[in-house]
């Protein structure tokens, strides 16, 4: 089915060509337009990729009188194919399009007439609603469109909504495979056991891979350049294995988690590595103790363009490093307060723990990603204009008094709802599980909803009853 309109200039595209009035001056008829958006953090660019045929004889009910009707009864053979046009260059696009058409571009009023005609139909398809649109962006992460958030990878953007499959960024590094069988509710619970082997072993790795995908609630919240993990321990600490199965998210399209750039690479390396990476986790591994200088300047100089200065202003990456105990203490002051180091050694109780979690990811390689993929989603939702605004609310009476009680609450159909805040009127509670620790009320885990007549499931139940319980324990 072809693709049609009229505008106000008198410009027509038709199943029978693009006409101006009642003059055919094209025989193309658009079988089909694309609106590409090319985003970057600073512009963006609009080119329209457009499939065409040919039409192989004139229309009989239009008349062909004018001296510009330059295809009147002329005959084309079955022809199909593409041509891009930019706003920018619609010079170019002509160019194009007189190659396949010969179009008569001698006298200067012809050519007028047809740059006149494309700057029309392309200033209509700019702003036209229906057309289908992909969004591309020069690296991975977040980005802003209408008011709504998406997170691109190299396959698919995240938002509120799902998955958008067209939409993507250009760089093949940032691939996140995940299983889409997999709901949110079975994949956590299936990572909360995981992490029930030693929680203090994961948590510090997991809590700074998911904030390297926060960057604009970051932003909103905590305002402050995200500090690198220094984790250190001997060979046998399970540091490195960890590092990479819980923090690793973005791959090639192969999904291959052990690619993963070392110290020892050199600065050009790593750029390459981290190119068009953005709002995600570096992993950096193999700092080794060293009595050379030559080394440890090297090492200085890749971890000062890196971890300062994140490879480039458009980056926006966090970081994650691993090496021997004492490997870095030759950098100097700004460097301790660039990073928040942890000692990974582990007794023979805990390797055996982390040995554990790591075979067991290895089981479940997709379990890490596809929780990140349902947690993007609800970041996608909540970072919309006005949505955090509770986050930063009191909280209502109800609530307080909800998890004074240390019961599970939830709503239920004719039952008045109760607020999330006060504050804000717009958020009402639908599940809620008191986080308790030794008979203390620590906090609370609940889903919120905008509707005051909504529906809460059992899923949504036993969710935040296992996170409030996993979390208690932890905190005793």
């Amino acid at each position: 089915m072809s693709i049609t309109f009229t505008l106000a200039s008198g410009i027509s595209a038709t199943d029978n060509g693009i006409y101006l009035n009642d003059r055919r001056i094209l025989p193309l008829v658009f079988d089909r337009i694309q609106r590409k958006i090319f985003l970057t953090d600073q512009t963006q660019e609009i080119k329209f990729y457009c499939d065409f045929h040919v039409v192989t004889s004139p229309s009989e009910s239009i008349p062909q009188l004018c001296e510009f009707n330059v295809f009147p009864q002329q005959s084309f053979p079955s022809y199909h194919g593409q041509f891009c046009c930019s706003l920018d260059d619609i010079p170019a696009c002509l160019q194009e399009l007189h190659g396949l058409f010969d179009l008569p571009l001698k006298r200067e009023g012809q050519r007028l007439l047809y740059l006149s005609a494309l700057q029309d139909i392309f200033q209509y398809l700019e702003i036209e609603p229906g057309l289908e649109t992909v969004y591309i962006s020069d690296r991975s992460g977040w980005f802003q469109i209408d008011k709504h958030w998406f997170y691109f990878t190299s396959e698919f953007a995240i938002g509120k909504e799902g998955l958008v499959p067209d939409w993507h960024c250009e760089t093949s590094k940032a691939y996140l495979k995940y299983d889409e069988s997999l709901c949110i509710s079975d994949a956590l619970r299936k990572l909360l056991e995981i992490f029930d082997f030693d929680f203090d072993s994961v948590y510090p790795i997991w809590a700074q891979s998911i904030l390297a995908h926060l960057r604009p609630l970051r932003m909103i919240c905590f305002p402050y350049p995200m500090p690198a993990l220094l984790l250190t321990g001997n060979s046998q600490s399970f540091k490195t294995q960890l590092s990479f199965r819980l923090g690793k998210f973005l791959t090639d399209s192969d999904g291959n988690l052990e690619d993963y750039p070392s110290l020892q690479s050199g600065i050009r390396s790593l750029q390459k590595q981290a190119d068009s990476l953005s709002d995600t986790l570096c992993f950096l591994d193999d700092a080794y103790q060293t009595h050379s200088q030559a080394v440890q300047q090297k090492l200085a100089n890749v971890l000062e363009s890196s971890v300062r200065n994140g490879f480039s202003s458009s980056s926006h990456l966090a970081f994650l490093i691993t090496g021997e105990p004492g490997a870095l203490d030759f950098m100097g002051t700004s460097w301790v307060n660039r990073t928040v180091e942890i000692n990974f050694s582990a007794t023979p109780e805990q390797k055996e723990a982390r040995r554990a979690i790591v075979n067991a990811l290895k089981l479940e390689p997709l379990l890490c990603r596809t929780c990140l993929v349902h947690f993007l989603q609800f970041t996608a939702g909540i970072l919309e204009d006005g949505s955090l605004s509770a986050l930063s609310s009191e909280i209502s009476q109800d609530l307080e008094q909800l998890m004074e009680g240390r019961q599970i609450y939830q709503y239920h159909q004719g039952e008045i709802p109760l607020l999330l805040s006060e504050e804000n009127e717009k958020y009402f509670i639908s599940t809620a599980a008191p986080i308790l620790s030794e008979g203390d009320v620590l906090g609370c885990v609940l889903f919120s909803s905008t509707d005051p007549e909504m529906t809460a499931g059992e899923t949504d139940y036993k969710l935040a009853q296992t996170i409030a319980g996993f979390l208690g324990r932890h905190m005793e």
